[in-house]
């Protein structure tokens, strides 16, 4: 298998990026912060850390840095605010706001120009919730080892509450002393009410505790009442008490957006994100105060920077590059050289040469693969000079990804790329209600637990756990029933799989060629669960994957000799379970060539995995991950249409579905889901809203751009239905032909060509309608149709793709609708097979 070292494609204008950023946009290549020719910090492994030097692109004395983000104190005090509404304020806007004001600190080298990286920073907020069981009213009110929130109290530092066997209370308290705390020992206590008391008799003195829950905390009073020998007037002190974070056990994490960091002057950032009900502020006030939360704030940072590398994948099939950059070298590699460095090893004389000057790409004749190297390089000109030497590890590195084409600046090194790249800062957010209390508008309930309710519901013979949270109750969290490939929300509504076909060559009637890929998967609930949740936690609910305290991707990778999936860990794979699982891998020509067999079988698996999380309790889950072009995460129709149904009935309504995608779809079955509940305003009555189909979906599959009728009967018969979703189960039946077509990047095209009829129908044409359409072909011929000319045939060359795989030859376009007033209406990322009857996609 081809290496898995970071590869970037480029762009003829120098940017680069990972193949799976494409996944995330629907742009060819994302758009930087930093313009083409702008300065940048160079950065040599393609990282961005803050406060770290990099030294600048047009400026050797001169240093980029990402300053470091920290909470911004005037006279020790925060100035972040969660206030709630006044009476200055609009009586019809939020309800409240949380304003978090940050400082940007920057390192200080006197040797160097400073110059502060521009980027982009938005905020999230990451925090866990304790889960007790949906039956429970409430978590423990008093069990359990607790600390004090104040480090540097003189007074009581711990507490430790439980039962005894008989089911009596104990206290066990502990108190500031010096080298250790001292023990108190253990006492009974006494619940009265909401308080739990325990007092201790110290003979100077008696010490009575009253501890009070108070949201996830524990307020503790202390009354030392002193004898008169000892003289010491009596004290009252308050302490709060938040779990002891060795005894609390693993929690659910969630995270929540905040938006974005948006700069005041000077050094000052602020990020403000208002509330409208008081359930969320009094959520947030919990999560920021109460240590059982273990809140934490990120800082999302994305800027550009410039890399230099040899793992270059252009992304047309030839490059510009120089042309419009004198400076720059285009250096090419013959594919028998490619062959022959990428299966023999580095040959190094035992006494040790030099190693070979790869960075330059000159020949060390000590090395066989060298000179191969210097054979099959054409360049106009070379300093040997400027060659710098690379260790035998790095050499080989380079060898066994060395692509056909590279890109090198006049001192025989990777022209510089700009890429955009992320970095994430973590602060503590958890503030402390007594000391920090000027920051904070007072809840509505403070003694209102902030906790998930745990659901374990059944279906199918599997079991899916759900957590609500218990201030925001429409919230539901789940554990993923399964990973499956992702199908984009926006058009052409693609499966979210991308394929980067490079280096290839196509002399005489040899083809070779390498492939990276890469791919998203998201968490996938069956119909049977949604519609349990939908009837548990009410038809309102927002349904949120979880996210597991930890997780890791074992993915099963086509081996090139016909042998069972070669399970691979994947340490580099992103796994966030509320966006969704990315990696990216090469492939070598025969594991692409059974990848792709493997989408056309019967079951139409590519490949599977599973992700192996750890959740709330501790233990351990694997949660099944297919990538398959059949079943998808993601809608497959266009927003239904709603009628009344010809017969009449009241209570029976026809959607129209349309099939929006590229494939076919096969509607298996329609399932019976309620609605939530409605009170009939004739009868006052409260009923229950549930629709079924009236009859069994069409055997025969929806063709692309074709509707789909079904007939539903709605329960009771006068609730006003506006638009219903269906709940169906579908089959995807991909057409691997067009697919391929669409999901390649970096195509190339061998010298065989073929031919495709282009048509349009007449009633485009004519008196307030358009003038002409124009077809542009990715491979570069244009056809332009109009009233007097509805047919051409075009001749276009072979994709390389459709050689490899044995397809029918597929083609992708660019159609610009143009009206008698000249108006253009351009349609990007079209694509077909066969002859193409032109139709204007909808918008």
């Amino acid at each position: 298998m081809a290496s898995d070292e970071q590869v970037l494609l480029m762009s003829n204008q120098l940017q680069a990026f990972e193949l799976k950023t494409l996944l995330l946009t629907p742009k060819v290549h994302p758009v930087t912060t930093a313009a083409a020719q702008a300065p940048v910090p160079v950065s040599p492994d393609g990282s961005l850390q803050p406060q770290v030097l990099y030294e600048a692109s047009d400026d050797a004395g001169a240093r980029y840095q990402l300053p470091r983000y920290e909470w911004n104190t005037v006279g020790g005090r925060h100035t972040s605010r969660l206030r709630l509404r006044t009476a200055d304020d609009d009586p019809l806007g939020p309800l409240g706001w949380l304003n978090i004001e940050l400082l940007a600190v920057h390192a200080v080298d006197a040797r160097f120009a400073m110059r502060t990286l521009e980027h982009t920073a938005t905020l999230r907020l990451g925090y866990e919730m304790p889960v007790v069981a949906a039956a429970d009213p409430a978590p423990p009110t008093w069990e359990g080892q607790w600390e004090n929130t104040d480090a540097a109290t003189r007074g009581m530092t711990r507490l430790l509450i439980g039962r005894r066997a008989d089911g009596g209370w104990f206290m066990h308290g502990f108190g500031k002393c010096h080298p250790s705390d001292c023990d108190w020992g253990e006492t009974t206590a006494m619940p009265s009410g909401d308080a739990l008391t325990g007092v201790y008799a110290f003979g100077f003195k008696v010490t009575t505790l009253t501890a009070r829950r108070s949201g996830q905390t524990l307020v503790v009073d202390v009354l030392d009442d002193y004898t008169d020998a000892d003289g010491r007037t009596d004290r009252l002190s308050n302490y709060v008490m938040a779990r002891s974070v060795a005894a609390a056990p693993a929690q659910p994490l969630i995270w929540e957006a905040l938006g974005p960091l948006n700069p005041l002057g000077g050094s000052m950032h602020r990020c403000t994100l208002p509330f409208h009900a008081q359930e969320d502020y009094d959520r947030i006030h919990q999560i920021i105060t109460s240590p059982v939360h273990r809140a934490r704030l990120e800082v999302v940072c994305k800027a550009t920077i410039g890399q230099r590398t040899w793992q270059q994948w252009w992304l047309h099939d030839r490059p510009a590059v120089a042309p419009l950059q004198p400076d720059i070298d285009m250096v090419r590699i013959s594919p028998a050289v490619l062959s022959t460095l990428r299966t023999q090893p580095l040959a190094v004389a035992a006494a040790g040469p030099r190693m070979p000057a790869i960075a330059s790409l000159r020949a060390d004749r000590a090395s066989t693969a060298t000179r191969a190297l210097a054979r099959g390089v054409r360049r106009p000109h070379h300093n040997p000079d400027l060659d710098e030497a690379l260790s035998r590890e790095e050499t080989a590195r380079v060898l066994r990804t060395l692509p056909r084409r590279v890109a090198i600046d006049k001192k025989g090194r990777p022209v510089l790329v700009r890429r955009e790249v992320e970095c994430t800062q973590s602060l503590a957010c958890t503030f402390d209600p007594q000391a920090d209390g000027y920051m904070l508008d007072a809840p509505r309930d403070p003694s209102q637990a902030h906790v998930l309710f745990k659901h374990d519901l059944v279906a199918e013979g599997q079991s899916v756990t759900f957590f609500q949270d218990s201030l925001v109750r429409d919230q539901v969290y789940y554990e993923p029933q399964e990973f499956r490939l992702a199908r984009s929300d926006a058009s052409p509504f693609l499966p979210s799989l991308v394929f980067a076909i490079t280096d290839v060559a196509t002399e005489s009637e040899a083809l070779s060629y390498r492939v990276r890929l890469a791919f998203q998967a998201r968490p996938h609930l069956g119909q049977a669960f949604l519609l349990l949740a939908r009837q548990r936690f009410g038809p309102a609910a927002r349904l949120t994957a979880l996210t597991p305290r930890s997780a890791r991707l074992t993915l099963g990778v086509p081996t090139a000799d016909g042998a069972p999936p070669a399970l691979q860990e994947r340490p580099d794979a992103v796994i966030r379970f509320d966006e969704g699982i990315t990696d990216e891998l090469s492939l070598d020509e025969a594991q692409f060539v059974r990848l792709a067999a493997a989408f056309q079988s019967p079951a139409g698996i590519g490949m599977q995995g599973w992700v192996t999380a750890t959740i709330s309790d501790g233990t351990q889950v694997d949660i099944p991950l297919v990538v398959s072009l059949k079943d998808n995460t993601g809608s497959v129709f266009d927003p239904q249409l709603l009628r009344p149904d010809p017969d009449g009935v009241p209570g029976h309504h026809v959607v129209t579905l349309r099939n929006r995608i590229e494939s076919p779809v096969r509607v298996n079955g329609v399932h019976p889901q309620e609605l939530g509940v409605w009170t009939d305003p004739a009868t006052g009555v409260a009923q229950t809203v549930t629709v079924r189909p009236l009859e069994l979906p069409p055997v025969a599959a929806v063709a692309p751009g074709q509707t789909l009728d079904l007939r539903l009967a709605v329960e009771p018969a006068a609730f006003p239905l506006l638009s219903v979703s269906p709940a169906l189960d579908l089959d995807i039946q991909p057409d691997l032909a067009r697919l391929m077509g669409q999901l390649t990047v970096t195509e190339a095209f061998t010298e065989a060509t073929f031919e495709v009829q282009v048509s349009a129908s007449p009633l485009f044409f004519g008196p307030g309608a358009l003038t002409s359409l124009r077809v542009k072909f990715d491979d570069g011929p244009v056809v332009t149709l109009d009233a007097g000319t509805l047919v051409q045939t075009v001749s276009l060359r072979k994709p390389v793709v459709a050689r490899i795989l044995g397809l029918e030859p597929g083609y992708r376009y660019r159609l610009v609708a143009v009206d008698a007033r000249g108006g253009e209406r351009v349609h990007d990322g079209l694509a077909g097979v066969g002859h193409l009857q032109v139709t204007l996609p909808q918008e």
